[in-house]
């Protein structure tokens, strides 16, 4: 069995009021754990917690990123060209979790201090049209920002590819351990980034590699100082694509599926040794 933490299970299903189940959560995570036996997560900073949170060996776990389908990265040249407005795109949930309007409160904000901000940059956002869109984001539309809708796959990898920087952000501390899929997604197209973030580990990926400028979850006054540094440097976006050309395969699919094909071997390797007998000490049967 290799179980696998997409999120920190017991963490992010104890906000609120909530906490009064976090025993019941917690030994449901750690029953799952102990039956594993690898366990795949999607930071070094989930890892930590769990190894930390029950005393399991550090060998259990391995770290298998969140996995994008590649892209064709378009030429430097051909995005940074002399052609009007600079598009800042973000495409995911509309919620509370990624709370996306501080972008919009971050463009009111730039524009509030120079109108003309509206004639160098804009704003494009893509998702579903959801009810937490309807009562928190739409009312933020200014002109330069346009809402497109949910719209197909292939279209919004497209408009991600072609755009000069990426938006993204998580709302508080509680995903601190995340990393969105949206960060890979901008690392394989070569598209700078601007987030609003807590301190974790997508924080620690940019900042770490230089691929991007990010604000403190929140903050819309800092999160309209990165966008104006990001939007008015050439040198700053084509060095974070070049950062980003240089740490793309670590991150790619191939990568990280081949790490959780290097575990199944490890465990049908064991298998055969110890006549069926899994690691966890559990008879398993043939692995497909």
């Amino acid at each position: 069995l290799i179980a696998d933490f997409r999120d920190d299970f017991s963490g992010v299903m104890t906000r609120g009021w909530r906490k009064i189940l976090r025993p019941v959560y917690r030994h449901l995570e750690k029953r799952i754990i102990e039956a594993a036996d690898r366990v795949s997560v999607t930071t070094e900073g989930l890892r930590t917690d769990l190894i930390n949170r029950y005393g399991f060996a550090g060998e259990k776990f391995e770290v298998v990123y969140n996995i994008v389908p590649p892209v064709p990265v378009p030429e430097v040249a051909e995005i940074d060209r002399d052609r009007g407005p600079l598009r800042i795109v973000y495409a995911g949930a509309m919620s509370r979790v990624q709370k996306p309007e501080i972008l919009l409160k971050a463009y009111a904000h730039l524009l509030a201090e120079a109108p003309g901000w509206s004639e160098r940059l804009q704003v494009e956002l893509y998702g579903p049209e959801s009810p937490y869109f309807s009562a928190r984001i739409r009312k933020l539309l200014v002109s330069g920002s346009e809402f497109r809708g949910f719209r197909p796959q292939a279209e919004v990898t497209q408009q991600v590819a072609t755009a000069d920087i990426g938006f993204f952000s998580l709302s508080d501390a509680t995903y601190a351990y995340a990393t969105p899929t949206k960060l890979f997604d901008y690392i394989e197209a070569g598209v700078p980034i601007i987030a609003s973030l807590p301190q974790g580990a997508s924080r620690e990926l940019i900042e770490r590699y230089e691929i991007g400028l990010v604000a403190e979850a929140g903050d819309v006054t800092g999160l309209a100082d990165c966008i104006k540094e990001m939007a008015e440097s050439t040198e700053l976006r084509f060095r974070c694509r070049d950062n980003m050309d240089s740490i793309r395969d670590q991150f790619r699919s191939k990568v990280q599926i081949g790490k959780w094909e290097k575990m199944l071997d490890e465990l049908m390797i064991y298998r055969e040794e110890t006549g069926g007998i899994s690691s966890s000490g559990s008879r398993i049967g043939t692995i497909a």
